[in-house]
């Protein structure tokens, strides 16, 4: 198991939060994997994936802040909101519920609080996304709740997060071991 777990901690080149593609309320830092609001807004990250492997990626969070989302987008979502504010993104937030469309999809009754751990396991092919918490499952999005088109990495906020987040796709070891068949999102 040890072994598996670092199988992701070299990347060449991995994908980090992109300084092009925020709003100007999200500052980045520590080699564009950190992310720190002062007000509303949200950052993608560089590399999108579309419609085929299984990828994986961590948010280490920074503090509990209601308004704090991670989660996956396209291209289209509006970045000067937080990812599910549209159907073009979907996000789970620091007071555990998973949002797209400004619709509830799952309230996993947990706050997220600094330190924790929040992984997506993306299976493009089979059109899920599984939202993990300290390493345990806490919903999977299929069918309409699944954004369409390439879907990229995305941090938000509803208003000021000093601690923000921090993006890890594999350029680093992982917290969790990624479930059997996933890559580093890279």
């Amino acid at each position: 198991m040890f072994a598996a777990h670092n199988a992701f901690r070299k990347q060449p080149s991995g994908s980090t939060f992109n300084p092009d593609d925020k709003d100007d309320n999200i500052t980045l830092s520590n080699g564009n994997l950190k992310a720190v609001a002062s007000g509303q807004g949200s950052v993608r990250g560089t590399l999108s994936k579309s419609t085929t492997g299984k990828w994986y990626c961590e948010f280490k969070a920074g503090g509990f802040y209601w308004g704090h989302a991670v989660g996956l987008a396209n291209s289209s979502a509006d970045i000067s909101y937080y990812p599910g504010h549209d159907n073009n993104g979907i996000g789970y937030f620091a007071n555990g519920l998973i949002i797209k469309n400004e619709k509830i999809l799952f309230d996993t009754e947990a706050g997220i609080y600094a330190g924790d751990i929040i992984s997506i396991a993306y299976d493009a092919g089979a059109g899920t996304i599984a939202f993990r918490h300290n390493n345990s499952l806490k919903y999977t999005a299929s069918g309409g709740d699944v954004p369409a088109n390439a879907l990229f990495i995305i941090a938000g906020f509803y208003f000021l997060a000093a601690n923000g987040t921090t993006l890890n796709t594999g350029a680093s070891a992982f917290a969790y071991t990624p479930p059997s068949g996933f890559s580093a999102w890279g």
